[in-house]
């Protein structure tokens, strides 16, 4: 039997309850919108369809370090998604050799105010090549724009959950310009998983 399991949703600990609850009936599941290895390490059924949370700054990562980048800054929200995305951090960059110096690194508490944001942009003498939110929508929006206030202009500014929302563009306007989001399953996306050597347009025709 396989359940679609739409009441597990994202990384949370009622995915994590709903994957218990699926291995004792043995029953195939799929969470959609979850991403982070703690929800899927100790179940037998339990699947996703994004990209691990871990390992979705490596592209971006990768490319910006070729292009020429030397620094990189970041800061997350004490939330399970956002910790495991920018955790990963320091070992991509070991573990791939990428030629990158992590400049400051600081957590912020989950739903974090404008405030916390500008303790964290105040630790800056220097704009690094790179720099990381790991955060939700809202707290995205919110960095943005204090960074446009501050003329805080780095080399390249990612942030997760964020440009690919439907109203990214008018609720941030002119300070989101240039902002880089991982894209999950969007058929304009060229690249080709590894295991299916199908991009992901031809997953879903196939």
């Amino acid at each position: 039997m396989v359940v679609l399991s739409a009441w597990t949703r994202y990384s949370s600990d009622l995915t994590k309850a709903a994957a218990t609850i699926a291995d004792q009936f043995d029953t195939i599941t799929l969470a959609p919108g979850s991403a982070t290895a703690s929800v899927f390490e100790d179940s037998r059924v339990l699947f996703g369809s994004l990209t691990a949370a871990d390992t979705s700054l490596f592209p971006i990562l990768s490319r910006l370090a070729e292009d020429g980048a030397k620094t990189v800054g970041y800061f997350y929200e004490d939330q399970t998604y956002t910790t495991e995305v920018c955790g990963a951090i320091p070992r991509i960059i070991s573990a791939f050799s990428l030629e990158l110096e992590v400049v400051h690194a600081a957590m912020v508490p989950a739903g974090p105010t404008e405030a916390d944001i500008s303790h964290v942009l105040d630790q800056y003498n220097k704009e690094p090549d790179i720099f990381i939110g790991c955060t939700y929508f809202e707290e995205c929006v919110t960095s943005l724009r204090l960074m446009e206030e501050r003329h805080f202009v780095p080399g390249a500014k990612i942030f997760t959950l964020c440009a690919t929302d439907a109203s990214f563009a008018s609720q941030a306007g002119d300070a989101g310009l240039y902002t880089l989001t991982g894209a999950q399953w969007d058929p304009s996306l060229p690249y080709k998983d590894e295991y299916t050597n199908w991009t992901a347009q031809e997953f879903a025709t196939n």
